[in-house]
């Protein structure tokens, strides 16, 4: 195993390329990659890739990544954005992994009406800290998607979560836009805030067998709206006045907030 500094471009896709598995590329100070044009790397070997500086924002990468099949990639102090109209920033499939530390990813829809999630993950695994998953505030992208994955999340801020036959464990999180759980997903958390003012729908949707179970949730929103469908919810710890919550569910769903069941607006 080597480490390999770079400070341009070409030099950062040559080390991509011609580096061994288990590698370090070290990128000092700078933006790599034209704004002005697309461009995605494939990763198919497990690499670190970090920013010299604890500063993440020193290292400005503007372009996508797609993690290949049983390949570990680490990022450090970086940040990543964009606005590719075929791709998201990070992808990750077939037991692929991601551990970031300090990254911010970022995706630019603005151009496109349809747009991709920031990170999406297919039978792959997530685990973030300290760290900054953007989309466009007010739209409905997904900062983080999961499918059929699992992930793991300290310390850190997230534009919209979607968990679709899902796991994720939270600790001091925040969500903006919504959480949506689907198809047998499940949601563990301690100290979860969700900042959803920017969105008109359900803020918290749970759904198809899926499984939400915390403590310590905090509701930005004066009068949410949590959703639950044939799925469980339970919660200790609310920082909200729950009854200010608008709870629909049905009656194969289990809701229990600090041990009762709240009062059902009805579906």
């Amino acid at each position: 195993m080597k480490t390999i500094k770079v400070n341009n471009t070409n030099q950062f896709k040559d080390a991509v390329k011609n580096s061994d598995a288990g590698d370090t590329i070290i990128m000092q100070p700078g933006e790599y990659f034209s704004n002005k044009r697309s461009e995605v790397l494939t990763i198919d070997k497990t690499l670190t890739i970090e920013g010299q500086y604890i500063n993440a924002k020193a290292v400005k990468l503007n372009c996508a990544f797609i993690v290949s099949n049983n390949v570990t990639l680490i990022m450090k102090n970086l940040f990543m954005t964009s606005n590719d109209d075929h791709f998201n920033t990070l992808a990750l499939y077939d037991n692929a992994e991601l551990f970031g530390d300090n990254i911010i990813v970022d995706r630019d829809n603005t151009k496109y009406n349809g747009g991709w999630d920031t990170i999406f993950a297919k039978d792959a695994a997530v685990s973030l800290t300290n760290s900054d998953i953007v989309a466009d505030r007010g739209s409905n992208h997904i900062g983080l998607s999961l499918e059929n994955s699992q992930s793991m999340i300290t310390d850190s801020n997230i534009y919209g979560l979607c968990l679709n036959n899902a796991t994720a464990y939270l600790k001091n999180v925040l969500i903006s836009y919504a959480i949506v759980l689907l198809k047998h997903s499940t949601l563990s958390y301690i100290d979860l805030a969700l900042d959803s003012l920017c969105n008109k729908d359900s803020d918290f949707y749970i759904a198809d067998n899926s499984t939400v179970n915390g403590m310590n949730l905090k509701i930005v929103k004066k009068e949410p709206f949590i959703d639950v469908i044939g799925s469980k919810f339970q919660n200790d710890i609310f920082t909200n006045d729950s009854t200010g919550i608008r709870w629909c569910f049905d009656d194969a769903s289990i809701i229990l907030i600090d041990g009762k069941t709240p009062y059902n607006s009805g579906l």
